[in-house]
């Protein structure tokens, strides 16, 4: 069976009608009652993937704790993206447990100061303690970092806070140009090579997450000859290119000499625009080295 999530958009509100249906690749379906939310839940087939919650924030939804124990009833695990907020609160992290909320994946964009400027607002304490929350819960956290120039010197501190309270799973993404918009990308992006020698840096620290996925990165940025001999559990190279960004990568001379070649789509073509074919230049030399 092709494992395919069942997600759901359903929005921060009250009202029924935001409740919208996610097709497996992410395709938005119209707006759908909350009776027929129940329904899909329970026609989605047991083991073909995992129900899916998103959009805004959803643990604001007033339907949000009958959807996790319908699907919970039902057969299904249960994931949820958040902010983790609103699980600073151990009365209300225990409640979503309670009824079903197996897993949870959120998003940090730093060490504290970075991760408030990035937000616009002081939540880091919050979204930690939310964390601490769920893993003495027993649920499964996933928390993303997107590569930036605000964050690119900090992801020693950053990988230690994790492991300090018990992530079991690091996504390492690669900014793309529609995450903050293209004049954003422009002063946030990072030259390839300093992903390098960023990942080379702390993947002293991989071994100490169940999972580590390193995703929207071209092979060749990861320092390791043979990804089998470390504990990446996953890895995802430019196939979520499309998806995720509004340019297709593309490939210069030195992706004909790299071992890669063959299954790597290449570079983002805004990041060899801004810091030119030399920065692909810099990264081919640590590569030769390492």
């Amino acid at each position: 069976m092709v494992h395919e999530n069942l997600v759901l958009n359903i929005g921060g509100g009250k009202k029924e009608d935001q409740i919208l249906f996610l097709s497996p690749d992410a395709v938005e379906f119209e707006a759908n009652s909350y009776r027929e939310t129940k329904k899909k839940i329970k026609e989605y087939p047991v083991g073909k993937g995992i129900v899916e919650i998103i959009g805004g924030e959803p643990t604001h939804n007033s339907k949000i704790l009958e959807l996790i124990e319908l699907a919970k009833d039902s057969g299904h695990i249960v994931s949820i993206e958040t902010d983790c907020r609103n699980f600073s609160d151990m009365k209300k992290a225990q409640n979503f447990v309670d009824k079903g909320m197996e897993r949870v994946s959120t998003e940090l964009h730093g060490t504290k100061n970075i991760h408030n400027s990035i937000i616009g607002e002081e939540v880091f304490e919050e979204t930690i303690k939310g964390i601490e929350n769920l893993v003495e819960l027993g649920v499964d956290v996933s928390v993303s970092t997107i590569f930036h120039v605000k964050n690119i010197d900090y992801f020693d501190e950053l990988a230690e806070k994790l492991i300090y309270i018990g992530v079991s799973e690091w996504v390492l993404n690669g900014l793309s140009p529609t995450d903050f918009g293209i004049e954003r990308y422009k002063e946030l992006a990072v030259p390839h090579y300093e992903v390098f020698d960023t990942l080379k840096d702390i993947s002293k620290y991989f071994d100490d997450f169940e999972v580590v996925k390193i995703v929207n990165f071209p092979e060749c940025v990861t320092p390791f000859g043979d990804y089998n001999l470390i504990n990446i559990s996953y890895f995802e190279s430019l196939d979520i290119f499309g998806s995720t960004t509004t340019e297709e990568p593309v490939k210069n001379k030195f992706c004909k000499l790299c071992n890669f070649s063959e299954n790597c789509k290449g570079f983002m073509k805004s990041n060899i625009d801004i810091f030119g074919e030399e920065s692909i230049e810099k990264l081919w030399k640590k590569r030769k080295l390492n």
